[in-house]
């Protein structure tokens, strides 16, 4: 279950995230060039050319108090301040096409839901491919059972529930909720969480649901959220049994942390 979930999230939230950063950058730059048109790609080589002059001089000295340097750093940040004005003019028509572009993203992709290829790119020795391998009808079932049960909800509300007590601190001046929206706006476009939260529900919830999963991997796996090693070993005894019972032979990676923890971080 710790496999799959953080295999998810990696899919769900972390891959998305990084998708989105790339559109971003994508964006910025051509939409820079398209609203300021010659004048922007003029400033914008002199000013990469006031640049490139001053690190050649101070590549040639390496001394940044050298007499040398004093007038090339000047003209460089003269330009560099030209630049940076006129990109802020630029600014508002800048965000109108990043913020096309991510709507774009979430409009092909939707933020919640689990998609039936979501494991498709799995590399073939982690568990979440074994064990479609190894018994592909239990994992239809499971799959399906799963994507009924996240249908609904946003997969980040699990990192609100890990803002919450910093969000509870800053809640001095604004209320709770507000200072809840604003750490949600400003994550919005990063997830696709564009629609009000409950945080006194959602906390609720989330604290009995906690509850039921401590209680049943305590019971289950006995020591495997207090102790480092412990978890090791069950990773690693995991790993084992799915090697041997599945139809492909795909060898474990030599280091054997990098199986049982690199595809998730915290749990």
């Amino acid at each position: 279950m710790v496999e799959i979930s953080a295999a998810l999230r990696e899919r769900l939230l972390t891959r998305r995230a990084r998708q989105v950063a790339l559109i971003q950058e994508k964006v910025i730059e051509p939409a820079y060039e398209q609203a300021g048109g010659a004048d922007y790609q003029t400033l914008r080589e002199t000013m990469e050319a006031a640049q490139e002059n001053y690190l050649a001089i101070y590549c040639q000295c390496r001394d940044l108090g050298a007499p040398s340097l004093t007038a090339p750093r000047k003209a460089m940040e003269l330009q560099q301040a030209e630049y940076g004005k006129f990109c802020e003019r630029l600014a508002p028509a800048v965000n109108r096409s990043r913020n096309q572009a991510i709507a774009e993203f979430w409009k092909a992709q939707p933020a919640t839901g689990v998609p039936d290829v979501v494991f498709v790119d799995a590399a073939p020795h982690l568990s979440v491919a074994r064990l479609a391998r190894i018994h592909p009808p239990w994992w239809g079932l499971f799959l399906g059972r799963l994507q009924k049960t996240l249908a609904t909800g946003h997969p980040a509300r699990g990192y609100l529930l890990d803002a919450l007590p910093r969000l509870r601190a800053e809640a001095k001046k604004k209320t709770l909720d507000g200072v809840i929206a604003e750490w949600r706006s400003a994550h919005a476009d990063q997830w696709g969480w564009y629609r009000p939260v409950h945080p006194q529900m959602l906390t609720q919830r989330s604290a009995k649901y906690a509850g039921q999963l401590t209680h049943w991997i305590d019971a289950l796996a006995p020591g495997y959220r207090t102790s480092s090693s412990r978890r090791r070993e069950l990773h690693a005894a995991l790993a084992a049994r799915l090697t041997q019972a599945d139809p492909c032979h795909f060898p474990l990676p030599a280091d054997s942390d990098s199986w049982a923890f690199g595809v998730h971080g915290r749990n």
